[in-house]
């Protein structure tokens, strides 16, 4: 019998084109045929004359909203929240056509269809489908006392209850419904009804209460860093629920090791735990990477080595035989060298724009090549790398070919990095050698260029206050050696050599220890160039096969990582920077789409397997925009578009390609057709991203804000000259830094001297809506500032693209 549908269905005709001007109503009063006893009917509205005269009541209100519907004989409620709710009506046993299995439709007040039977049962069936709803229907016997009146046969009916469950966060929720019915001449053609004190009446039922919800957990410290000894507190919530926990990365559960008191870790380990139910159920799992360090309060600092085109082949330590790599291989011994480590394709701009934000290309402007000179490349509004360690107190700089635009707003320098030494542009536009927008050489020397770079990085790391962070991208640059790979071989010697000063600079300031090192390639070398290898893996730069995604990555912090580690976890280009962020406690954006995951477990080396549901894109410019050609999950890599470059690559380029890299990294058994359902799930899991894509040559991050929000309140402290000071009390973003800010003085309004805000800050806390709040205490009366008048202004500024 198809009533159920009937009912639910004319909900969504009505929820879906009127819901924004339909009443509230929760009770529904079916009517009485001419001749019926009046007190056996409530009417509490005009509930018009239905087909063949008819009358029907309706609930109160409802009569403006079913004139505007077109639609008769109708209330309307709303879906208040998640839970169950019942509607329970019935069917009474006359001849009325319509009412019989196979409805024929849904009468207005003039007696024309509205709706057939066929699109009652699609609405039926859109309003079930939408996401979080189901509905369940059953059946029972109803007395004949609720079963009579005109035109009824007076023997038993069917009572049906349909129970509707809204999940939490379904659109459903707050959706306005309207629940309709209709008489005919020989009778109510239902009745409607709810608890037995009376047959006519709609009932939804209150939701029962939701079971409460799983127990939870929470690892404490929040602090990424610790010292050795410090303690681990698990917190319980409900408090008192029994708590499990593991420090080897294993999955919790009811037999692991039971949590009675804070206990202390003395080496870097990923804590996992699990709070238990009542009946010794496990609720969600809470991880927490702590790196334990002999300075536990500190932050590490960060050097960042991008060895562009260095294939997985070409260093010893990943296999090379004919490229002498020596620290580089003594930096594998003393940390950890990563087997899957994977970049985005799309170019080395695409790979500098992936590491300096977490996102992929397809959210900026960039376009298949990187800007020229002058160019805008990516907005100002972004937060970049540089932006969050300024932000938590680093000293910063990049040197070496910056491929992001040299623009105002899209300059290193307005991206957070203090220190811009090295190419404006790309080495393809003949680019001048500058220091924080300086020419120093109009054009430079590409034989000593690698030189140059160096010795300014190692002068920086020499004198840069901690914790500093540098980011080394030199680009691809020839050099003079006796390399058994040829030109290419001598590239990347002089590149190790390079890396061996950086290391030398750190060990003369003592801070080796201290010092997170990543030393990590771009995308493959290309195919075509001799000497270069990808080891095993097909084709290279410029391709998404594995040789043009697969790359180096390794990684030493002498104070916190293992040494000579193997591991075997998928990391993707845009996973640094939000797992920096969460190793350091670094601030990270939350207005736009990250599309790397924090990934400190990883990068500690505490998880050294992947854990089957990682995610990895590989991306290519074609027809315009900016597109995704590979898509990978755990073991699975689907081809969605194939470019091949290297001769020697046999591989097809149309058909569905989908391949095991577990074990078979080499992509040689094209598994699709054994494989249908993980080519359609990495599909569509590619167009859903795609989909998240701005336009193309546009950005998805947010309009530029202003860096005080609601002005900025002074407050005169105390009696100056002597003992007083200004207060600044100001608003700004989230994703501010303090360079953006300064305060200045003068004696006379016209000559000010600029100093910047940090060692002036008082408090800074939440604000909410993306924003805190920031007070500065500037003191008054200090030479050269002690005479009889002194001027303090707060000057704040936010580099914008033009």
């Amino acid at each position: 019998m198809k009533i159920p549908a009937y009912l639910a269905t004319a909900a969504v005709f009505l929820a879906a084109s009127h819901a924004s001007a339909l009443p509230v109503s929760v009770d529904v009063y079916a009517g009485n045929v001419a001749g019926n006893p009046p007190d056996t009917f409530v009417n509490l509205g005009d509930g018009g004359v239905g087909p063949n005269g008819t009358r029907v009541g309706v609930a109160s209100g409802v009569s403006a909203a079913r004139t505007a519907a077109g639609t008769s004989n109708q209330a309307v409620w709303t879906i208040p929240g998640s839970g169950e709710f019942r509607l329970r009506y019935h069917l009474d046993n006359t001849v009325n056509a319509q009412f019989r299995p196979g409805i024929q439709g849904f009468y207005d007040a003039g007696g024309g269809v509205v709706g057939s039977a066929a699109a009652v049962e699609d609405a039926l069936q859109a309003f079930v489908s939408l996401p979080g709803v189901s509905a369940e229907t059953s059946p029972s016997t109803i007395p004949e006392s609720l079963n009579s009146g005109s035109g009824n046969t007076g023997a038993p009916a069917e009572l049906f209850t349909t129970i509707y469950t809204i999940d939490e966060g379904s659109p459903a929720i707050g959706m306005a419904v309207a629940v309709g019915f209709h008489s005919a001449w020989n009778g109510p053609g239902a009745y409607i009804f709810g608890r037995e004190d009376g047959p006519n009446q709609v009932v939804i039922d209150e939701a029962p209460p939701p079971p409460p919800p799983p127990p939870s957990v929470t690892i404490l410290p929040d602090a990424a860093i610790l010292a050795p000894g410090d303690l681990i507190t698990l917190e319980s919530v409900p408090p008192g629920a029994p708590l499990r926990y593991t420090l080897d990365g294993s999955e919790p559960g009811a037999a692991s090791t039971s949590y009675f008191d804070p206990f202390p870790l003395n080496e870097s380990t990923l804590v996992r735990a699990v709070a238990l139910d009542e009946e010794g159920n496990p609720g969600p799992i809470a991880s927490r990477q702590y790196f334990v360090v002999d300075s536990g309060d500190a932050t590490p600092n960060i050097v960042l080595i991008v060895g562009d085109e260095v294939g997985y082949g070409d260093l010893h330590c990943y296999g090379g035989v004919n490229i002498a790599t020596p620290t580089l291989d003594t930096l594998f011994y003393e940390g950890i060298r990563f087997t899957q480590y994977t970049t985005t394709g799309g170019g080395a701009h695409a790979a500098q724009y992936a590491l300096l934000t977490g996102r992929m290309v397809a959210r900026s402007s960039l376009g298949p090549q990187a800007p020229g000179p002058g160019a805008i490349g990516w907005k100002s509004e972004e937060w970049s790398m540089g932006e969050m360690l300024r932000r938590r107190g680093y000293s910063t700089s990049f040197v070496g070919e910056w491929l992001l635009g040299s623009a105002a707003g899209s300059h290193p320098n307005d991206q957070g990095f203090q220190l811009f030494h090295g190419l404006p542009h790309s080495m393809a536009h003949d680019p001048p050698l500058e220091e924080n927008g300086d020419v120093i050489e109009a054009a430079p020397d590409p034989e000593s260029l690698l030189g140059q770079l160096t010795t300014r990085a190692t002068t920086w790391l020499a004198t840069a206050e901690e914790p500093f962070a540098l980011v080394f991208h030199p680009p691809a640059l020839p050099a003079d050696g006796t390399s058994l790979a040829g030109p290419h071989g001598n590239r990347i010697e002089a590149l190790d050599q390079a890396v061996a000063q950086l290391l030398a600079a750190l060990d003369a300031r003592n801070a080796t220890d201290e010092t997170l090192v990543i030393f990590l390639g771009n995308g493959g070398t290309p195919r075509t160039v001799d000497g270069g290898s990808n080891g095993l893996f097909r084709d290279g730069a410029g391709t998404t096969w594995e040789g043009g995604l697969r790359a180096p990555l390794i990684a030493r912090w002498p104070a916190a990582l293992p040494d000579a580690q193997m591991n075997l976890s998928l990391l993707w280009l845009p996973d640094l920077m939000p797992t920096l962020a969460a190793i350091t406690g670094s601030f990270l954006a939350a207005d736009r789409p990250i599309d790397g995951t924090p990934q400190p477990a990883v990068l500690s080396g505490s998880q050294t397997r992947p854990l089957g549901g990682e995610t990895a894109f590989g991306l290519r410019h074609e027809g315009g925009a900016w597109n995704i050609a590979t898509a990978r999950q755990g073991r699975w890599k689907s081809h969605l578009s194939i470019l091949n470059i290297d001769p020697e690559n046999n591989r097809p380029t149309t058909g569905a390609q989908v391949y095991d890299l577990h074990v078979d990294a080499e992509e040689r058994i094209n598994r699709a057709s054994q494989q249908g359902a993980v080519a359609t799930e990495l599909q569509n899991l590619a167009d859903q991203t795609e989909d998240s894509f701005p336009p193309p040559g546009q950005s998805d991050v947010p309009e530029p804000k202003a860096p005080v929000i609601n002005g900025v309140t002074t407050t005169l402290d105390g009696t100056p000259p002597d003992e007083g000071s200004v207060l600044f009390s100001f608003a700004r973003p989230l994703d501010s830094i303090d360079d953006s800010y300064a305060v200045e003085r003068s004696t006379n309004l016209q000559d000010w001297t600029s100093e910047p805000i940090t060692p002036f800050i008082l408090s800074l806390a939440p604000a909410g809506s993306h924003t805190e709040q920031l007070t500065l205490d500037v003191p008054l009366g200090q030479p050269p500032f002690d005479g009889p008048r002194h001027f303090v202004r707060l000057r704040a500024d936010r580099a914008t693209n033009p």
